[in-house]
């Protein structure tokens, strides 16, 4: 979220009638790490200024589990995941007619639920979720926000299904970076739409600032094939990096990726300087013991929250240039950004960064006034409840 907020949780603008809003996330349950800390964040700090928030979650996953251990407002339906349209042909026309029974039995149950009496906003995420979340919202006479979380890749005309979807119901769009926006193709002014950067928890401005700079970088991330560690351990190798050490933090549902990676740092002359480590609950405790971040996808990072966490715990990121990090970390000020990636400009860039150490530090502390400024929770809630005012 692009706003300037100081630390804390900032008041709600005046002309604000927040405590007449009431929010409703919808989300299907199982989306990934960076959507259901951005969900929890928000709710958090929405009902901290006042509002009135719940969750609907189609079915269990990470994104309810995150939201019920924060102790937040959940309701889970026990659907069935939707359906998706993946095929050519007849199998097509078969996928669309399960995705029109499964928005059916979603908008029958949903409109109806006692969680959602009087709500404002539904709020939703993903993007299977939209039309029965739209259809649903104009029935309660309330008003659905699409958070798009990713770009649209899907055929041109689902694209422009998608929009005239939005246009006809009135959805606004927030999507998390320009880049992401850009794929759904919206111009004009309707659907409204608006970029709603996400944010970094307070929890990782509680990281020190680097003094010494250890010759540590982390990579926090899925071990998935777009976030690239193949390419990282394979750079590791370069002799101009022999002393730089790094763990890799995340889990897997690839695990065809995840033997390969393994492979490969146990045959890498650097196999004593990585450390493959799980998918953890407390991130910031890795960005504490390193210098610096690594962050980076060989497609395009929708947003990239690890980016901005990195940034907030004041640590100096290397990343991929295309989509959100070229929003969020300005080259050579608070970070690195790479135009290609390949495991030679890995380390050639990594070769950089090694001879530029006595900036770390000047690095990180940017960063983390740049996080603070625009990526705090506090100012992406006084934002959100800005966009939901504007007429």
């Amino acid at each position: 979220m692009t706003s300037s907020t100081d630390r804390g949780t900032a008041p709600a603008p005046a002309d604000l009638p927040v405590d007449r809003l009431s929010i409703a996330w919808v989300v299907a349950g199982g989306e990934g790490y960076g959507v259901a800390r951005s969900v929890v964040n928000l709710m958090t700090e929405v009902r901290g200024l006042g509002a009135t928030v719940t969750c609907l979650s189609a079915r269990a996953g990470e994104t309810s589990e995150e939201v019920a251990a924060a102790g937040l407002p959940l309701t889970v339906l026990d659907l069935p995941d939707p359906p998706y349209i993946s095929r050519r042909g007849p199998g097509a026309l078969r996928d669309a007619v399960r995705l029109l029974a499964w928005m059916v039995s979603f908008v029958r149950v949903a409109r109806r639920h006692p969680a959602l009496a009087g709500v404002t906003h539904l709020h939703v995420v993903s993007p299977a979720l939209v039309p029965a979340g739209a259809i649903t919202a104009r029935l309660l006479g309330a008003t659905c926000v699409w958070e798009l979380t990713r770009p649209v890749r899907d055929s041109a005309p689902a694209r422009l299904a998608y929009r005239l979807l939005a246009r006809v119901l009135d959805v606004h769009v927030l999507a998390n970076s320009r880049s992401t926006l850009s794929s759904l193709g919206v111009h004009g002014g309707r659907p409204a739409a608006d970029v709603m950067h996400l944010s970094a928890a307070d929890v990782f401005a509680t990281v020190p600032d680097l003094v010494d700079a250890p010759l540590r970088a982390v990579c926090i991330a899925r071990i998935a094939e777009d976030k690239a560690q193949d390419l990282l351990v394979e750079a590791l190798a370069d002799p101009r990096l022999a002393d730089l050490a790094l763990d890799l933090v995340g889990g897997s549902h690839d695990p065809v990726f995840q033997d390969r990676v393994r492979a490969l740092v146990a045959t890498s002359p650097a196999r004593d300087r990585i450390r493959l480590l799980p998918a953890s609950d407390h991130p910031e405790t890795f960005l504490a013991t390193a210098s610096l971040a690594i962050c980076v996808n060989r497609g395009v990072e929708s947003f990239g929250l690890s980016v901005v966490e990195a940034m907030r715990a004041g640590r100096p990121v290397v990343a991929t240039s295309s989509g959100g990090p070229s929003e969020t970390v300005v080259d050579g000020e608070t970070g690195w950004l790479m135009d290609t990636l390949d495991t030679a400009a890995l380390a050639d860039q990594l070769a950089t960064v090694l001879d530029q150490r006595p900036a770390w530090a000047q690095m990180g502390r940017a960063a983390r006034r740049r996080a603070e400024d625009r990526f705090s929770p506090a100012g992406q809630a006084r934002r959100y409840l800005q966009l939901l005012a504007r007429p």
